[in-house]
């Protein structure tokens, strides 16, 4: 897709990016310079079947894991933060126990407009604190909502795909129900909206999940979508991508916040969020 011309001065160029690592006893987080997307985000306690590192960021089909904020521009083509160059310290971080830490990336576009993302982590916890600071774009969006899109799937990790594609999905939560979305056959592409309040979007495979949960953000529905492709072992494996549309209400000075979990399906963990 064309680049936003009202963003382009800030899409990310060629060349290295920048990383900061956040370890934990449960995970090892890379975030990455470009989109301020998290690139890398390997267990701990957790080993692919063949006990290697267990990556939730699908590398093979990589946009950058976490959230992206994507907006229409003030010429009418859609921008996505997840293209943005931002500025990140790339001093490490360890955290023990119940410690938590802050991180926050710059996107400058100007004097005037900005946007900053923090991520907050704790030492004990899969989930993370997610926020984007809009500073003065009110004459840079234009429509009616923002988009908070979870784009990379998680990646298939299991011996044999048929296991992982049993429990598959992507979904929403919306009126104390859940709507869901696959696909398995191999070229099938499926796409739902879910219209109503959302509580939280996601997807997950066998055993793991990304969730995304707005806080204290008014909803205005969802947009599920899911791709069915051959799998290594032969089988099928699904691709899996979703987004939560927040209206634009101050974006002269303007804060969403959000809840991440990406992490295993434990199921005290996941009942507590």
């Amino acid at each position: 897709t064309s680049v936003s011309s009202t963003f382009r001065a800030v899409t990310v160029a060629q060349g290295p990016a920048v990383t900061k690592v956040i370890e934990t006893p449960l995970f090892r987080a890379t975030i990455t310079s470009k989109g301020a997307m998290i690139s890398s985000f390997v267990l701990a306690k957790y080993k692919t079947y063949k006990q290697g590192p267990l990556d939730l960021v699908n590398q093979r089909d990589y946009h950058g894991a976490g959230v992206a904020l994507k907006f229409v521009g003030a010429d009418g083509k859609v921008a996505s933060t997840a293209a943005f160059q931002f500025t990140l310290d790339s001093t490490p971080v360890t955290l023990k126990g119940s410690e938590t830490v802050s991180i926050s990336a710059v996107c400058k576009l100007d004097d005037h407009r900005s946007i900053v993302k923090t991520y907050t982590f704790s030492g004990d916890k899969y989930e993370m604190g997610v926020q984007f600071h809009l500073i003065g774009l009110q004459n840079s969006v234009s429509g009616y909502h923002y988009s908070a899109a979870l784009d990379n799937p998680i990646p298939f990790v299991e011996m044999r795909s048929a296991d992982e594609l049993s429990d598959a999905k992507v979904f929403a939560g919306i009126a104390g129900d859940v709507e869901d979305l696959t696909a398995k056959k191999i070229g099938e592409v499926a796409h739902k909206p879910v219209n109503g309040t959302i509580s939280f979007i996601g997807a997950r495979n066998q055993y793991f999940t990304e969730a995304l949960i707005p806080i204290n953000e008014k909803t205005l529905g969802a947009d599920l979508s899911a791709r069915a492709l051959k799998a290594p072992d032969g089988g099928v494996m699904t691709d899996y991508a979703s987004n939560v549309h927040i209206p634009i209400q101050h974006a002269q000075n303007e804060d969403l916040t959000f809840k991440l979990y990406l992490g295993p399906l434990e199921y005290e963990r996941v009942k507590a969020i």
